[in-house]
């Protein structure tokens, strides 16, 4: 017999039928064990500070899957627990509830908690906010020099994520441009990443000279595939979407399979049809494997399909 926290999951997980997803199912099967039922039991499971770290974890989790925001006030109380393992989940569940009350809240946490953990879950959360969010403590963790490498990294895919929301602000850019020297490679992918989102002009250059220099091949790929986003829109002028096109091009015959499958796949998008000998070359000989199945031959052929495509229907 499903009661009704299973029903609810499965609804707001978007099925009725079969199982949940596994983590959330491990998380079901704790809060089970200790009694659960309902949402309601969720509150009260989360709230106790004399049940186990792990109950309160998994109901802290559970209501953030359920994305209901009245139980934002019972999220806030753990966010405050002895353990950072809770405090981390009731942070990771306030963003998914996009309670945007809890701002203050996670914005405090994120520039004082001790646990890199809970900092990292609060700059996430703060990047799920909803209305007018206050990006300073987020500026302020991505160029913190002290701050570790995964919280300034969520800071940067944080305002990533605000930007695609249409969050707009010239300190952003600054900020995600100077984080492009961080000595950390994820963050100058999502530094990148969210420039990208930002469609700031200073993007093209940056990802061009990231595709042609970085050392870090995620970061080449990111860059690749940014030039796509900003390359293709009416900002910036054709000449920067002709220096976009160069540098994928040469970016084909770069060491690293996923970049130069990176590139392919935004030659395909940019409608570069200047570049269809190379990628019918590339599609010809480079068998290698990229990272999310296939190979960089397969690649390059959708692009070239894409690009053939576009023509025929001029």
């Amino acid at each position: 017999m499903n009661h009704e926290l299973v029903i609810r999951l499965r609804a707001a997980l978007g099925g009725a039928e079969g199982r949940l997803p596994e983590p959330v199912q491990k998380q079901l099967d704790v809060v089970q064990a200790a009694g659960a039922t309902s949402p309601d039991d969720l509150v009260t499971l989360a709230e106790d500070e004399a049940r186990d770290e792990g109950v309160r974890v998994s109901a802290s989790l559970l209501l953030g899957q359920l994305g209901d925001p009245g139980a934002a006030p019972a999220l806030l109380v753990c966010l405050k627990a002895q353990t950072p393992q809770v405090r981390r989940a009731s942070a990771l569940a306030l963003g998914q509830v996009g309670y945007a009350a809890a701002a203050h809240r996670l914005a405090t946490a994120l520039q004082t908690d001790q646990h890199p953990a809970v900092r990292e879950a609060a700059a996430f959360a703060l990047g799920q906010m909803p209305g007018d969010v206050d990006i300073t403590p987020l500026l302020r963790a991505l160029g913190a020099p002290g701050e570790v490498a995964r919280v300034r990294s969520q800071a940067a895919e944080s305002l990533g994520d605000l930007a695609l929301r249409g969050v707009r602000a010239p300190e952003m850019t600054e900020a995600l441009l100077r984080a492009l020297e961080d000595p950390d490679a994820w963050v100058r992918h999502d530094s990148v990443v969210a420039l990208g989102y930002l469609g700031d002009p200073t993007a093209v250059v940056s990802s061009i000279r990231l595709l042609a220099s970085d050392s870090a091949p995620v970061v080449r790929e990111a860059a690749a595939g940014v030039l796509a986003w900003v390359g293709s829109a009416p900002v910036p002028a054709d000449a920067k979407r002709r220096d976009a096109v160069t540098a994928l091009v040469f970016a084909l015959r770069d060491a690293a399979p996923q970049v130069r499958a990176s590139a392919a796949t935004s030659l395909g998008e940019l409608g570069a049809r200047e570049a269809l000998p190379d990628l019918q070359n590339l599609a010809a000989r480079d068998h290698a494997p990229v990272p999310e199945g296939g190979t960089v031959a397969a690649v390059a052929e959708r692009a070239i399909k894409r690009l053939e495509e576009d023509r025929r229907n001029d």
